[in-house]
């Protein structure tokens, strides 16, 4: 029972201070944080890690023509992971999956969880007042997947697609530390790591007060 504690902790803790390794200094020209990265994407699918991917892979700035740089943010994260099933090309083929190489062979999971989605433009651009240059999107009932691409890294994606639409009102960008609320998660993870099994549901009071 020790070692298994000790095995998930650092697990736990792994995914933890990884996840909190950003962009540095990408999120300044939006007056908010730093969109976060992965350092690694090959350990084992426990609900933390799901956490972990699924913001790495929503985390991020995009440049285009079209619209200019964007920044994409997560908070108020829940993930809950299901039983893993064989692929699907109907359902598994899709652009996100087929974008990272998703391995046919490996076991697919299904996801479910809610999260709030941020699009911001930079500071002083068109929509760019401060304090006013963000939109947010709620998405309580989302569902997704986590898959393995052919190069062993894992990948996670999830969308409400009845509650797409962000409006029209503006607000400020999530903004403040990631390191001190990736240790307060791990903390808060060791409290919960003897139960029956990670879930998503043991993870939400942790997760919840970091707004991750």
């Amino acid at each position: 029972m020790l070692q298994r504690l000790v095995v998930l902790l650092v697990l736990a803790l792994a995914a933890a201070v990884a996840v909190a390794d950003a962009q540095q200094g990408s999120g300044e020209p939006f007056g908010a944080r730093d969109p976060r990265t992965c350092a690694s994407r090959e350990a084992g699918l426990f609900a933390a890690q799901a956490h972990q991917y699924f913001i790495c892979d929503s985390e991020q700035v995009t440049q285009s023509i079209a619209s200019g740089a964007l920044l994409y943010l997560v908070t108020d994260i829940t993930v809950d992971t299901g039983k893993g099933r064989p692929f699907n090309m109907q359902s598994d083929s899709f652009g996100f999956a087929t974008h990272h190489g998703i391995d046919p062979s490996q076991t697919v999971y299904p996801i479910r969880g809610s999260f709030t989605r941020w699009q911001c433009v930079p500071l002083g651009h068109i929509n760019g007042e401060a304090g006013k240059n963000c939109s947010k999107l709620l998405q309580p009932q989302a569902k997704g997947i986590c898959f393995k691409t052919t190069f062993g890294e894992w990948h996670c994606t999830m969308t409400d697609f009845d509650h797409n639409n962000p409006g029209m009102d503006r607000y400020p960008p999530p903004t403040g530390p990631q390191r001190a609320c990736a240790a307060r998660w791990a903390r808060a993870v060791n409290v919960v790591l003897d139960g029956p099994a990670i879930t998503g549901h043991c993870l939400q009071p942790a997760v919840r007060p970091c707004s991750l």
